[in-house]
């Protein structure tokens, strides 16, 4: 089979993402070369860093890689499933398309680190709990570099298109968006942005929450259990 992944910079050695996870050691960097991936990655239960790369895997590149669920169903995150206390980052990527129970695109389980930097997190879909993300108990997420999540979904009821939180942190810098122009993520219930049940929901650098719709309250925001949000730098919530 032809490769297109490699890890820590060495030429390509495997044919998909999941496979280079498998072999990758704790701590290392998928490199992963220009194309879309029709990839559910499933569990990701090792600290490791993911980005878009040349051709040749050699080096960092700023785009051209989509990791595609083609809507198959899961229960934890329908792209990934980042463990509990584990710390993985996204980079230069573009995460679609996914279904899942609870996080339509990713799930963070207890005390996991999601970082997200210049990546965006598209059209994905959950009966339950976050479109887009669920941050389960103590987690946090990270978003850097103009990151979007945006387009994603909640039916049946379900509440947060965006992001859902439970006792968790959401931090937006650098220009990164929930919601965007014409791309709002939609709740079946409440909450088309964000979720906020407890934890923190942080924003800076014009960062921004817009654009998003819900059926009942929290088109933006619904914060509930103590949840508290902290704006500055010209962050915003609202339409546009």
């Amino acid at each position: 089979a032809r490769a297109f992944v490699g890890i820590n910079g060495a030429a390509c050695a495997y044919p998909t993402i999941v496979s280079a996870i498998a072999a990758a050691a704790a701590g290392a960097t998928i490199y992963i070369g220009p194309g879309t991936y029709p990839e559910q990655l499933g569990l990701i239960d090792k600290n490791l860093a993911l980005t878009a790369a040349t051709a040749d895997c050699g080096a960092d590149a700023s785009g051209g890689v989509t990791i595609d669920a083609n809507d198959a169903a899961a229960t934890y995150g329908g792209v990934a499933e980042i463990g509990g206390t584990r710390t993985v980052t996204f980079t230069n990527l573009t995460l679609t398309d996914g279904s899942a129970t609870l996080g339509g695109i990713l799930y963070v389980g207890a005390n996991g680190r999601l970082g997200l930097d210049n990546t965006d997190i598209s059209y994905g879909s959950s009966p339950s709990l976050g479109g887009g993300i669920r941050l389960y108990q103590g987690s946090t997420a990270t978003l850097i570099n103009a990151s979007r999540v945006f387009a994603n979904i909640t039916t049946s009821g379900g509440d947060g298109g965006g992001v859902a939180i439970y006792q968790g942190t959401l931090t937006l810098r650098d220009d990164s968006r929930v919601g965007d122009f014409n791309l709002a993520n939609t709740s079946a219930d409440l909450a088309g942005g964000v979720l906020l049940e407890g934890g923190l929901l942080q924003m800076a650098d014009t960062s921004r929450i817009r654009s998003n719709t819900a059926a009942a309250n929290g088109g933006g925001v619904y914060a509930l259990s103590g949840g508290d949000i902290v704006m500055s730098n010209s962050a915003n919530i609202g339409w546009t």
